[in-house]
């Protein structure tokens, strides 16, 4: 009888600490940090891009290179894409720089809008190639994939040298 009334008590004591424990446990695991695994993603500037226009045609002068005017909207679509696919392409990146790469938003930028009417813009993106006296040399309006336009870099850069 003893024996079974100290195993009974034992069953019940571990009956109501058991919980208390896992309590304690669980409480424990709150208050731990989780794992966090921060990575970070590799810097892939693909183009250097001036935002001030009239600071890049003179510098375009100065240096006596073409320039590649980039005219975006923030809501376009073609835009983000040609960011995201054209500008990072290895052929794209090699190109640009012998160019002074201006990229401005006609919506935000007084300027920009200008531009934009000088050159007759209907949509965006609308690319500009200009000599290095600031003269249109070709354009490309919309979007292109990065073998076009690695071509019409290498078009403009020819046209720019005239």
């Amino acid at each position: 009888m003893k024996l079974f009334l100290t195993s009974l008590s034992l069953l019940v004591l571990s009956a109501t600490v058991s919980p208390c424990v896992a309590q304690k446990e669980a409480a424990k695991e709150k208050r731990r940090p989780a794992k966090v695994r921060l990575t970070k993603a590799p810097a892939t500037p693909s183009i250097v891009w001036m935002t001030d226009i009239n600071k890049a045609l003179a510098l375009a002068k100065k240096r006596k290179m073409p320039v590649m005017l980039d005219l975006y909207t923030d809501w376009c679509g073609w835009c983000k894409r040609l960011d995201k696919d054209v500008y990072p392409d290895k052929r794209v990146k090699s190109l640009s720089k012998k160019f002074i790469c201006i990229k401005a938003n006609p919506e935000k930028n007084k300027v920009a809008k200008e531009w934009a009417e000088y050159l007759a813009v209907t949509g965006f993106p609308f690319i500009a190639f200009l000599n290095s006296q600031g003269k249109p040399v070709l354009t490309l309006p919309g979007y292109a994939d990065a073998s076009t336009f690695a071509l019409a870099l290498t078009d403009a850069l020819a046209k720019s040298r005239k």
